[in-house]
């Protein structure tokens, strides 16, 4: 809080709500953080893995 308070519980969500733009701007800046954290975690798999080129011909 500006004046030095703490608040708990769901004055805080509200105010954490309130300061980030709405609901809905809230939550979509929060899909977009998860979203964020899981590609780079899958691209950290990835490039931990050893992939194979293997030449075959075409089926077809």
């Amino acid at each position: 809080m500006p004046d030095g308070r703490t608040i708990y519980g769901a004055a805080a969500q509200q105010h954490i709500i309130k300061d980030d733009g709405g609901w809905d701007e809230h939550h979509r800046k929060f899909a977009e953080r998860v979203a964020d954290i899981a590609m780079r975690e899958l691209e950290k798999e990835n490039r931990a893995r050893n992939f194979t080129v293997i030449d075959g011909k075409k089926v077809g």
